[in-house]
């Protein structure tokens, strides 16, 4: 009972200040949009507290999570340098993984991974966001947050602490009234990006600290890394990345505007040369194809997380290779892209099978690569053929004699 009190509460707090916000009409639109899931996300975690049914795993990510949030945008909004902002970020998560060490929750080494990893995903997701912003894509980062934690949702319901899935059950309530209520276009909400960095952490940790291996917890934010890692190293090594970090005046700004979101992303470019609907169905569908394959190991096969991470990053290569602009100028470039993945997919079949032994573990990353190969058909022979036929045909009335 607790629990459905804790989501109708989150429920109504998101949806009540959207709802608000939507109705001001002012000069200066307001974006929400973060402040909804802070104060739904907060409601909901308070009402387990007081009922009880927060186990102490609850309070202890999501304390930090939401301060982490807070100082990074207000930071952001200052313009303090994102070497300073990676500095707090860094002091705030290893300062909750030294509380769990001395609490005997994991070893040394493992704090130290956790907040090398919690520091790096935090701002994966925050460059996402940032950029989904600017170009326009509101919704996209918040249908990957649910379906993200859906998908832990059914991780949770194996796992032995219940906590977990209270929590999730309580963001996804929290993080529904985002997808109706969007801010206007142009906005950038300094806020939302944070937010939804710190919950990701918090519940990739907690899921995690239940015995979740590193693939599962890496599984629904890998395509995106995938296409912000290859971002920014082509800040780097390409002419306009270079040309536009020295328009920024010094190395120090320069390092500045190497991390700051823009409109470079690969998914972005895709939406910019194409259709902004048909560039966000390949993110999702490429991320529900890498929880597919994740929940399958995690049901059948198990061993070791490494892997179990080999056709997650086939599948997640293969998106980036289908949707770089390079790629998509003519069939050379495409088979080129897709004989990469191959050997990707065979590289990593070889290594399950030394590693592992089981043939059916060696078969995933080809499976993989097989996948890869058949979505790149049909974006081949998509103009190729006809148009599918309308799901249902309005008859037209009968004239009148």
């Amino acid at each position: 009972m607790a629990v459905v009190i804790a989501c109708l509460l989150a429920l109504g707090v998101s949806a009540g200040l959207l709802l608000w916000a939507s109705r001001q009409r002012s000069s200066r639109p307001l974006a929400v949009s973060g402040l909804a899931l802070l104060l739904g996300a907060g409601v909901g975690v308070t009402t387990l507290w007081g009922f009880g049914a927060a186990t102490s795993l609850v309070l202890i990510v999501m304390l930090p999570a939401t301060l982490l949030a807070l100082a990074e945008a207000a930071l952001s909004v200052r313009g303090v340098h994102w070497v300073w902002r990676l500095l707090v970020q860094g002091v705030v998560i290893f300062a909750t993984m030294v509380f769990e060490w001395r609490r005997g929750d994991l070893f040394a080494s493992g704090a130290v991974m956790a907040t090398v990893v919690g520091v790096l995903g935090f701002n994966i997701v925050v460059f996402a966001v940032g950029a989904a912003q600017r170009s326009g894509a509101h919704r996209t980062p918040i249908v990957l947050g649910v379906l993200g934690s859906l998908y832990l949702l059914l991780i949770a319901s194996g796992l032995p602490n219940p906590g977990l899935q209270t929590l999730l059950l309580v963001l996804v309530a929290a993080l529904l009234p985002l997808l109706v209520w969007t801010p206007p276009a142009g906005l950038v909400d300094r806020l939302l990006g944070p937010m939804l960095a710190a919950l990701a952490c918090a519940v990739g940790y907690y899921a995690w600290l239940a015995n979740a291996s590193p693939a599962m917890v890496i599984a629904p934010l890998l395509v995106v890394g995938v296409d912000v890692g290859w971002t920014l190293v082509a800040r780097l090594a390409g002419r306009d990345g270079r040309s536009r970090l020295a328009a920024a005046g010094g190395w120090w700004r320069g390092v500045d505007a190497w991390a700051t979101p823009a409109d470079d992303l690969v998914a972005q470019r895709a939406a910019a040369s194409g259709s902004v609907r048909s560039a966000a169905l390949w993110l999702v569908g490429a991320t529900v194809v890498v929880l597919a394959i994740s929940l399958l190991q995690w049901w059948r096969l198990g061993g070791s997380w490494l892997l179990a991470l080999a056709p997650l990053a086939v599948v997640a290569l293969g998106w980036l290779a289908l949707q770089l602009p390079w790629v998509r100028t003519s069939l050379r470039n495409l088979l080129i892209a897709l004989a990469a993945v191959a050997v990707v997919a065979l590289l990593g079949a070889a290594a399950s099978y030394r590693l592992d032994g089981r043939l059916v573990v060696a078969a995933l990353p080809v499976l993989a690569g097989l996948v890869v190969a058949a979505a790149a058909g049909v974006r081949v022979l998509r103009p190729y053929l006809p148009p599918l036929p309308p799901l249902i045909t309005r008859k037209q009335p009968e004239p009148l004699p």
